[in-house]
């Protein structure tokens, strides 16, 4: 089985956090998982939807929602932004 770290960014992390999440430590959830899991996966598992998401790094590398992640990734995701 594997792990990974998820931060999500904005209101992102203000949704997942009002949907009772409770895999919490620091900012960051921390996910099991077995098998092949790309970031859409992990979205979907958290109740993201793709079209709420801008940007997305894993580790200092910017992917796409396909990235297939492995044990120990750190993925960011980051929703639309706007400013002025």
């Amino acid at each position: 089985m594997g792990m990974i770290s998820v931060r999500l960014h904005g209101v992102l992390n203000e949704r997942v956090q009002q949907a009772g999440d409770r895999g919490r430590a620091g900012g960051e959830l921390r996910l099991p998982f077995e098998g092949a899991v790309k970031v859409r996966d992990v979205l979907e598992r958290l109740g993201v939807s793709d079209k709420d998401v801008h940007l997305v790094f894993v580790g200092r590398k910017r992917v796409k929602l396909d990235e297939e992640l492995r044990d120990g990734d750190l993925l960011a995701v980051y929703p639309p932004m706007a400013g002025g």
